[in-house]
């Protein structure tokens, strides 16, 4: 009963229907001829609206167009849809509901409903009528679009009269983006000037590939003078194209911190991540920066298109990084960001193992893990976190 109450009843029908109650308890306990036409009034009047609202509730209806943008964490947007009425008599009054189901264990079980600010006047066969859905999701993952009801309000907006519609359609809520600090980003994510960036460009476009004999004809700003002034012969550099920077994103999780710290650490982990995640793949041509991996935990993804990365960050669970076999699958790479929650014993020897291979580290934690290793940076709390903080 109270389910039936909550859905179908305005604030006005359960005003008018808290009346009727209170009209009926002074009814039965006095004689006052008022309170009497009171109750009788109010009854007629829920007659008449039961009545009228069965006779014009809605028939059937129609799903022209769904439009989901695209959905981050604590950020509103608005799901727009069209609909149109295919009977003649036209429906007074409507509003429209949709009920969205969670997927994933993040977001946990209950659904939630979602209703159009609007009441529109008229839906008529002849003019479609498109809804605004306001939702500021508040966690990531994956949302089932289980139904639509449309509302007819008539009459006087006391009850909520559905025609629900079964929905089977899926879409994502991706986490929400921390841009870092500028003097927090790797170079080779860093925004530049035209100039700088050409330059750039020039320098990864090719490397030193090794020495030969000069030949008659070479450019002498190729000349190896250092070669010249050890042997006295003169050698000249070749380069071969380069395939830029190729980066790689790491996202380890801690297991040895209680529940709620790993998860607000984590989603701000996660955070910082989507947003190098967001800035490698904004590059442009004159910035070479490819993504050549993202491992989450020890789930390693590669050669994937940039809407699928953006689907394994939303449904990512905190996990800790196997750090003695870091790196062991690692597709070929120059540099690596990790953002996690712990770090290996030593991370100057990893370091250093990796600048052995080439690869440049670069580490974010939280701030209480940097100590005095100045090679890491603080992992920046979620912007909804330092609005809620300044709040306090």
């Amino acid at each position: 009963m109270q389910r039936y109450y909550e859905r179908h009843l305005t604030a006005t029908g359960k005003a008018l229907l808290l009346w009727q109650t209170v009209s009926l308890s002074l009814g039965l306990v006095g004689t006052e001829v008022m309170i009497y036409v009171l109750m009788c009034t109010l009854a007629s009047l829920w007659i008449a609206v039961v009545i009228v609202g069965l006779l014009c509730r809605p028939k059937s209806w129609n799903l022209e167009q769904f439009q989901a943008p695209p959905m981050t964490a604590h950020q509103s947007r608005q799901l727009q849809l069209t609909v149109t009425h295919p009977h003649p008599k036209p429906l007074f009054q409507v509003q429209l509901e949709a009920y969205i189901l969670p997927q994933t264990p993040r977001t946990g079980a209950e659904g939630l409903r979602l209703r159009s600010l609007s009441v529109h006047r008229q839906l008529s066969v002849q003019a479609p009528l498109t809804f605004h859905l306001p939702w500021t999701p508040t966690h990531r993952g994956q949302y089932l679009l289980r139904s639509l009801s449309l509302i007819s309000l008539f009459p006087l907006q006391l009850m909520r009269w559905r025609r629900v519609k079964k929905m089977d359609y899926i879409f994502w809520v991706y986490p929400e983006i921390t841009h870092p600090l500028p003097e927090q980003i790797p170079p080779a994510l860093q925004t530049r000037g035209s100039q700088n960036a050409n330059a750039l460009a020039r320098q990864q476009a090719e490397h030193l590939a090794g020495m030969r004999a000069w030949r008659a004809g070479d450019s002498p700003r190729l000349i190896h003078w250092a070669g010249f002034a050890r042997t006295g012969q003169l050698t000249v550099k070749e380069f071969q194209q380069s395939r830029g920077e190729r980066i790689g994103l790491v996202l380890g999780g801690g297991s040895t911190l209680r529940h709620h710290a790993v998860t607000e650490d984590f989603e701000d982990a996660l955070s910082l991540m989507a947003g190098f995640l967001e800035r490698v793949q904004q590059q442009t041509a004159s910035d070479p920066v490819a993504l050549s991996f993202l491992q989450l935990g020890t789930c390693i993804y590669q050669e994937q298109t940039d809407e699928q990365y953006w689907k394994q960050l939303a449904l990512a669970q905190p996990e800790a990084i196997h750090w003695p076999s870091l790196g062991e699958h690692w597709p070929q790479v120059n540099q690596v960001i990790y953002v996690g929650l712990d770090l290996p014993p030593d991370y100057g020897a990893l370091q250093q193992q990796l600048q052995h291979h080439g690869i440049r580290l670069w580490g974010y934690v939280p701030a209480r893990l940097l100590g005095k290793d100045s090679g890491l940076r603080a992992i920046p709390e979620r912007e909804h976190r330092l609005g809620k903080g300044a709040l306090s």
